[in-house]
């Protein structure tokens, strides 16, 4: 072989074993973008599942506060709707109540309430007090029962109060506390829950 031959052929063996390393550099360096790639999209999936989580939980709690928000209005106004239609009941039986008054019904309820807080008193003092409005109604009842009726200073409504001094006891029928006592305990069912 000659000088030329063999530079040619190591020229050739130099170009083979540099191709050949040339090519594992360059899958090694693809392989390491390969693995970058990956992990990078990896990454980028996890980055943009922690933004749509984190965007979602945003919205859910706007949705979740201004469903609230949109709630305490409604039970606001059924509420103030409520305490309207409590209103025109009660304003509805002061007015029967007032109505009432007027009746011999209403006579004879008060008198069965001064007969039944003398049989309770037992003997003992009573002081009966009838409203300003039941002036009128004192003699009569007073008379039936041979009780002592004192009209109030100030109006409870109708009705009757009563102070029996030795046991300490207040007997209260008057038509205001009665209705009070009502209008406490009474609520309209319904509106949001």
């Amino acid at each position: 072989m000659t000088t030329e031959e063999k530079l040619q052929k190591f020229e050739e063996t130099c170009l083979d074993e540099a191709k050949d390393k040339a090519g594992r550099v360059l899958a090694d360096y693809r392989r390491g973008l390969e693995t970058t790639l990956a992990k990078h999209q990896e990454d980028a999936a996890r980055r943009a599942d922690l933004r749509v989580a984190k965007e979602s939980e945003q919205i859910d709690r706007e949705v979740r506060k201004e469903t609230a928000e949109h709630e305490i209005e409604a039970r606001r106004k059924i509420s103030h709707v409520q305490e309207e239609l409590k209103d025109m009941l009660f304003t509805e039986l002061r007015n029967r109540l007032a109505d009432f008054m007027s009746t011999k019904d209403y006579i004879d309820y008060l008198d069965d309430c001064v007969r039944k807080c003398m049989a309770f008193a037992g003997g003992e003092p009573v002081r009966i007090y009838f409203d300003p409005s039941d002036t009128d109604k004192i003699q009569r009842i007073s008379l039936q029962n041979s009780a002592d009726i004192i009209v109030s200073r100030y109006s409870f409504g109708g009705g009757m109060r009563a102070v029996i001094p030795s046991k300490n006891i207040l007997i209260d029928h008057s038509f205001d506390t009665m209705v009070e006592e009502i209008r406490g305990k009474y609520h309209i069912e319904g509106g949001v829950s």
